[in-house]
């Protein structure tokens, strides 16, 4: 088993099982709830999706029952004969990805429906103070109480209402029990953007909010509090508004080129780009489609999106697609896809394309989970001079590169031109790494400088960390500046 079980709490994550449902209550949680034996034990089992798997039911006694995932994550059990209390295991694949996630119901929390999903999941972990697959799979659950189950899903929802808060959802929510209406709002708004992670070597819990990357760790036995998380204006705007996001998303990857051309070109922002191409150059394709003799409709599904990052107020979504031809195999083929989402001078989301990146310095977030260097297990900041960026005819104007920012030497650091260019050998090289002469950073080659998290200044810098570059022209004059930081899109 990976070292991390990532719990990616986004998207449509409890899918409620029958009708729409709503997120608010009609009744508080009881105070004391009555303690008779439960019959049945149903709900939903999703992650970022609702799984398509298998689920599987374990009493006290060691009895387990199993049965395949209906429609929508749904299922139910009969435990009239079993013994309380009980843990739930759904083990399957969601956003073609695999997830076992668990749960936990007793005789007091009464019969109804209960969610299994990265929450239920880390409410269980904390409540035995191991993660829930090592619980589930021990078989002793004689310190499983409703007491100690409902303590911690007060904690863990403590940490989440701002959120949850800004998406309308009151404090009177039941996160283990509340079927959540099918639609972005709510619950499911929150869910979008909330990330889950359970370190199983660590026993450590990550709670990172994808909007801003603001991150809340503990650990799985820790009882003192955690602050939660703070929303910004922004933020709370998107999860508000994240049934508008949805519904221009799938209209984006939905609607035919050759048969609703006007009504796809309709949902691109005026500044769209996406690989170079703006909306006048989307408008040309469509007609294209549209005039192209026997060119079948595209048929294109969307399965499902994920937000990754807000920045800029542009939110970045990467969505998988199926689309299906005749003039291909017949079949329908997964493609997936990063985009941009933002709002125009209508305050209406359209699709702002997938950006590509231009310019000399490109900024990213890596993990090395192995030796490399001189550390290992660590996050840091990639700087990394684009040797595209100067494969043209103009590039033999620039000779010289100065970078400035967090974890930065105050002058700046300064990248050459290589007189020995060619091959594998890297166009720019930066001075320090001929010179070793700073022995606080460290270079992944002659044109890439890496700078650790756990640097005072980067951290100081919070999520979206600025770096300047400037290029300059063989007679010293400065020929153009850009800033830049992290990429819309990070490696998971």
């Amino acid at each position: 088993m990976r070292a991390y079980a990532f719990l990616c709490a986004s998207a449509l994550a409890l899918t409620a099982c029958g009708g729409g449902g709503s997120d608010t209550p009609s009744t508080n949680k009881p105070s004391a709830p009555p303690a008779t034996p439960l019959k049945t034990v149903s709900g939903v089992a999703a992650a970022s999706y609702p799984l398509v798997g298998k689920i599987s039911i374990r009493d006290s006694a060691g009895k387990v029952k199993t049965q395949a995932l209906q429609a929508g994550g749904s299922f139910s059990f009969d435990v009239s004969e079993m013994k309380s209390p009980f843990m739930l295991r759904a083990s399957g694949e969601a956003t073609d990805e695999p997830f076992v996630l668990h749960a936990a119901a007793t005789n007091a929390d009464g019969d109804g429906h209960y969610n299994v999903n990265p929450i239920t999941d880390l409410i269980v972990a904390k409540a035995v103070g191991q993660t829930a697959a090592g619980y589930f799979d021990g078989g002793n659950y004689s310190n499983l109480t409703h007491e100690s189950l409902t303590k911690q899903e007060t904690a863990i929802q403590a940490r989440i209402q701002p959120l949850l808060s800004a998406a309308g959802v009151p404090e009177s929510v039941d996160l283990r029990r509340q079927a959540v209406a099918k639609d972005e709002s709510g619950i499911n708004a929150v869910l979008h953007v909330l990330e889950v992670k359970i370190d199983e070597v660590k026993h450590e819990v990550v709670l990172m909010n994808r909007l801003n990357g603001q991150k809340l760790i503990e650990l799985l036995s820790q009882t003192t509090e955690v602050e939660g998380f703070k929303v910004d204006t922004d933020s709370a705007e998107v999860l508000r508004e994240m049934p508008s996001i949805a519904t221009i998303v799938k209209q984006h990857v939905e609607l035919d080129y050759k048969t609703q051309g006007e009504q796809k070109l309709a949902t691109l922002h005026p500044d769209f780009l996406d690989r170079g191409g703006n909306k006048d150059g989307y408008a040309k394709y469509i007609e294209f489609r549209r005039n192209f003799p026997n060119a079948e409709s595209d048929n294109d599904k969307l399965r499902y999106f994920q937000v990754k990052s807000f920045q800029d107020k542009a939110l970045a979504i990467t969505f998988t697609k199926a689309s299906y031809s005749q003039n291909m195999s017949g079949n329908f083929v997964n493609q997936t896809l990063n985009y941009l989402f933002k709002k125009d001078a209508n305050n209406n989301w359209l699709a702002f394309g997938g950006r590509p990146d231009v310019g000399i310095l490109q900024v990213k977030e890596k993990k090395q989970s192995s030796e490399y260097s001189c550390y290992k297990d660590c996050d840091f900041i990639s700087l990394d001079l684009n040797q595209n960026y100067f494969i043209s005819k103009n590039h033999d104007k620039y000779v010289k590169v100065v970078i400035y920012g967090p974890g930065l030497p105050k002058e700046g650091l300064v990248a050459q031109r290589n007189p020995r260019f060619y091959g594998f050998v890297k166009e720019w090289e930066f001075d320090s790494f001929k010179k070793n002469k700073y022995s606080s950073l460290l270079f992944g080659s002659e044109s890439e400088v890496h700078i650790l998290r756990s640097n005072p200044e980067l951290q100081l810098a919070g999520r979206w960390p600025i770096y300047k570059a400037e290029t300059f022209t063989p007679g010293g004059a400065l020929y153009a500046t850009e800033l830049k930081t992290l990429q819309h899109f990070e490696d998971d």
